[in-house]
């Protein structure tokens, strides 16, 4: 995968910005997902998944106070994370590398894009340009809980890892444009959760590489149920919050593409 900015050395991709003292738990909470079978599995023959090592128990660290100034440094390690996984697994099945752009606009300032232009608070993957934006600002704000003006969890911030879960599900988009995969029937919904699911498989590898923090998981987990909305007949219908955060366990749950064809069918 090819991105058009800086990459810092291997040691500089730790995900993990706050320091904390527990440990996180082995597995999620949000229950395993039963995904009905497919016929239209487009996913199965995408294995088999890189190679997980024994899964130790992620180190606690805080890499943010550790040479990381800035929000732009934080979202380009986590873009660069993405990039390493995506691009080993598509290796691993013999296929072309994907490529993508990423772009973090500043506070107050609009970049123009095939899509629209960017804002405060953009989040956006956009295929006409195979560009993820993601503002700064947006970021910051997700960080602080200030994003969607509180979450479902009252005092709960999706911090790092919540930040993180955004981009790779921006990512994961473009994942689904390298392999084909678009928005179908009335909503992007199921397009939407297979994104989330997608993003879950990444972070499953992160956290087998000891880059999560205690506490990383259930910050994805928040940050996808912020995501969800009740808006079932709008085409831009994301799924509801349970419905989102599902999606992201699913994939770190199982960490098969296979498992994410469930998504592959037409929203209702």
């Amino acid at each position: 995968m090819h991105v058009m900015k800086w990459r810092p050395p291997l040691a500089m991709l730790m995900l993990t910005l706050a320091a904390c003292t527990a440990a996180p738990p082995a597995s999620l909470a949000p229950p395993q997902v039963s995904p009905a079978t497919d016929p239209d599995a487009l996913l199965e023959s995408l294995a088999p998944m890189p190679e997980l090592p024994n899964e130790p128990i992620p180190l606690v660290s805080s890499v943010f106070d550790d040479g990381v100034a800035s929000m732009d440094e934080f979202l380009a390690r986590v873009v660069i994370a993405n990039d390493e996984f995506w691009s080993f697994a598509f290796r691993t099945w013999g296929r072309q590398e994907p490529y993508f752009t990423y772009t973090f606009p500043t506070t107050g300032n609009s970049i123009a894009t095939p899509c629209g232009p960017t804002n405060d608070t953009t989040l956006m993957y956009c295929p006409a340009s195979d560009g993820v934006y993601v503002s700064t600002q947006a970021a910051y704000d997700l960080w602080t809980g200030a994003q969607f003006g509180g979450g479902p969890t009252p005092g709960f911030q999706p911090a790092d890892f919540g930040v993180a879960y955004i981009v790779g599900h921006e990512i994961a988009h473009n994942i689904q444009n390298e392999l084909g995969i678009f928005p179908r029937g009335d909503t992007v919904k199921n397009h939407e959760l297979q994104a989330d699911c997608l993003s879950g498989i990444w972070a499953r590898w992160a956290y087998s590489q000891n880059q999560l923090d205690a506490g990383d998981l259930e910050e994805a987990v928040e940050a996808a149920e912020w995501g969800g909305d009740y808006q079932n007949t709008n085409q831009q219908h994301h799924g509801l919050p349970s419905e989102r955060s599902a999606a992201w366990a699913l994939g770190f749950n199982n960490y098969s593409m296979a498992t994410c064809n469930v998504y592959n069918r037409p929203s209702e």
